[in-house]
């Protein structure tokens, strides 16, 4: 019996090995059966269950692979400056997810960096490999925000009924807007989730709700607004939070 379990566990190794190997570099024909969409000519674009990946060729027959969710609707798209890519079955693209897989592979097809991104910047590991599938970097980009982007997500849906989520191709008139970092004012390093919207031709007096969360312990420690016009079309909070200003006099005290 110890013999039999040994050359299973010999054989799923190899298969998890093979399928490691397999992932490390860039195949087209696994979207033989995708369905091919166009949406540039600088790019190729394969859509299917809801999934797209764009392909890019650089130079030196280097390439970039993207990867995200997209949300449909069916229907005739809407007329307006805006493109929406068709996908088949009388559907259209309408939305894309925050979140987006990025790969980059060297001219052999090696795979060469893999990062992920929500919104715009970084999130979890980025690996970066050299020609030959070593790799040579690894950053963490999470290392000091213990409250992931999902619990984040999670969060503002719950305290704003807003999803963070999907970002629509058409701005609508209330938009978000989603970053981190190490605010010195605070001490800490934080999420910034900003409600906006164009109540003025000029952005800095468009009206916005800030809100402020602990990267570490996920908690909502303040809110900003800013020329706040449309009230009761501004995203509120269930809870109650101190403004930005209350708050910093308190910590200061």
């Amino acid at each position: 019996m110890r013999i039999i379990g040994l050359i299973i566990s010999c054989l799923w190794f190899i298969n998890i090995k093979a399928q490691t190997d397999k992932d490390m570099y860039f195949d087209i024909n696994k979207y033989k059966d995708w369905g091919e969409i166009s949406i540039s000519l600088s790019s190729k674009y394969y859509f299917k269950n809801n999934i797209l990946i764009r392909i890019a060729p650089l130079s030196k027959r280097e390439c970039i692979e993207e990867k995200w969710e997209v949300y449909t609707k069916k229907g005739i798209p809407p007329k307006n400056n805006y493109s929406y890519p068709l996908v088949g079955n009388g559907e259209y693209i309408y939305a894309y997810s925050a979140y987006k897989e990025y790969k980059y592979y060297h001219k052999n097809g090696c795979l060469g960096i893999y990062l992920n991104k929500f919104y715009d910047f970084l999130i979890g590991k980025r690996m970066e490999y050299n020609d030959t599938g070593k790799l040579i970097k690894e950053d963490d980009y999470d290392k000091d925000y213990s409250f992931s982007t999902e619990s984040l997500c999670k969060l503002i849906q719950q305290e704003y009924n807003f999803d963070l989520k999907i970002q629509e191709i058409k701005p609508p008139f209330l938009r978000s807007i989603v970053t981190r970092d190490y605010l010195e004012e605070f001490g800490r390093y934080c999420y910034k989730v900003v409600f906006e919207m164009p109540t003025s031709s000029l952005p800095e007096y468009y009206s916005r709700r800030i809100i402020y969360i602990d990267g570490s312990m996920g908690e909502i420690f303040c809110e900003e607004d800013s020329n706040i016009i449309y009230e009761e079309r501004m995203p509120k909070s269930k809870s109650s939070f101190p403004s930005k200003e209350e708050y910093l006099k308190k910590i200061k005290k």
